[in-house]
């Protein structure tokens, strides 16, 4: 056992206790029970730090009538603050439950279940590890480059002292501030959320359809319009432009519409102020670069799947993230869109929407991830209990 922020944390020097039976089973608790290798570890100099859920195989379970069987069980660790390769550590004391199925000599099966729980292991003064006396030279936490981040070097491999030009840390040196900053993995998070704006059509409600885009539709040829709040036809449509207003006489900022009078009181060949025409001009650029940095989440996410120690876990983390700035995109920014209108017509309903779709898709996406990988290490850690065999009577 060592101290984490003096915390007795689980090494490869703890063992599994003796299981107990649980109130009601006809188990004798006297399983043997072997540890599989589903938990992850952090390396240390005296010993390997206990992380995740860890999975449990129990044989040679019996009963006092002569059933003998075996089960399955896991220890997960509460959601503690404690973190390790993104999962929570597994502390001196932690439990959990084994399942199995035992089977008398007439051929009858009865579940019955156990306690689990890690023990320290008895370790003379000498050779026990205690918080503090651990210097600095002698070598170092290696972090396996976590669970779904993306490796700077193989795995495993040590980080020491002379390649660093500084000591390694000591696992009394460990918190929780230092994993997290060391688990950030490339992520297209903020590339997505800035640029989702431009690929989404963003509703306005109370329009009857109409939604905040920056290309046309169903328009040939080349326009000077920058930002459009249009149907899905492109028929009725508020369009902000820049040109010779027939209206005005000169040439300036201003928004053409068609069919879309009612909804926003704004008049065709309306000018626009230094407002419409900021928004013209940030439109103009937005529009492409937007774009551009959404090719490029998709490709940082797309490397980060490859690179991960585990792609499938990390893949399913960019998909509900995705998922979760789409839907975060248009939820928050419909919700900027109706604000904004009743601010400023036009030029605040784009503001608002736009502004609230950036808004809604970066924390979309972060929500998105971190339930993408809760989900993914739930179903990880299931134990699926086996039915009872129901054997025909003779």
């Amino acid at each position: 056992m060592i101290k984490v922020n003096g915390t007795l944390v689980v090494v490869d020097q703890s063992e599994l206790d003796t299981p107990s039976p649980m109130p009601g089973s006809p188990g004798n608790g006297d399983g043997v029970p072997t540890e599989t290798a589903t938990a992850e570890r952090v390396v240390t100099r005296d010993g390997n730090v206990v992380s995740g859920v860890v999975m449990v195989v129990m044989e040679g379970c019996t009963s006092d009538d002569g059933a003998v069987g075996k089960g399955q069980g896991k220890i997960v660790p509460p959601r503690r603050e404690m973190r390790i390769g993104g999962r929570p550590v597994v502390l001196d004391a932690d439990t959990g439950v084994c399942n199995g199925v035992l089977l008398d000599p007439k051929g009858k099966a009865s579940p019955c279940s156990c306690e689990l729980r890690y023990m320290k292991r008895a370790l003379s003064k000498k050779s026990a590890p205690q918080s503090g006396d651990i210097p600095p030279e002698r070598g170092a936490i290696v972090l396996p480059h976590q669970t779904d981040r993306v490796r700077g070097q193989e795995s495993g491999s040590a980080i020491t002292a002379s390649e660093k030009g500084k000591a390694s840390p000591t696992p009394d040196e460990v918190s929780p501030s230092s994993e997290n900053s060391a688990e950030i993995p490339f992520s297209g998070a903020v590339p997505v959320g800035l640029g989702i704006a431009t690929v989404i059509r963003i509703p306005v409600p109370g329009t009857e359809g109409l939604a905040i885009e920056f290309f046309p539709r169903n328009y040939k040829g080349k326009t000077t319009s920058t930002l459009f709040i249009q149907d899905k036809v492109g028929k009725q449509h508020l369009r902000l432009d820049y040109g010779y207003n027939v209206k005005t006489k000169t040439i300036d900022y201003h928004w053409n519409q068609k069919s879309t009078h009612t909804k926003f009181g704004i008049q065709d060949h309306a000018s626009v102020g230094r407002g419409g025409k900021v928004l013209y001009e940030s439109s103009k650029y937005f529009r492409y670069t937007g774009r551009v940095l959404v090719m490029v989440g998709a490709v940082v996410d797309a490397y980060s799947i490859v690179k991960a120690d585990k792609p499938l876990r990390r893949a399913t983390a960019v998909v509900s993230a995705w998922a979760s700035a789409w839907a975060g995109c248009k939820i928050v920014g419909a919700g900027g869109a109706y604000g904004g209108t009743a601010v400023t017509p036009g030029v605040g309903t784009a503001i608002g929407g736009v502004g609230g779709c950036i808004i809604g898709g970066l924390s979309g996406y972060f929500g998105g991830e971190l339930v993408g990988e809760a989900v993914y290490d739930w179903a990880e850690g299931t134990v699926f209990e086996p039915l009872e065999q129901i054997r025909p009577a003779l």
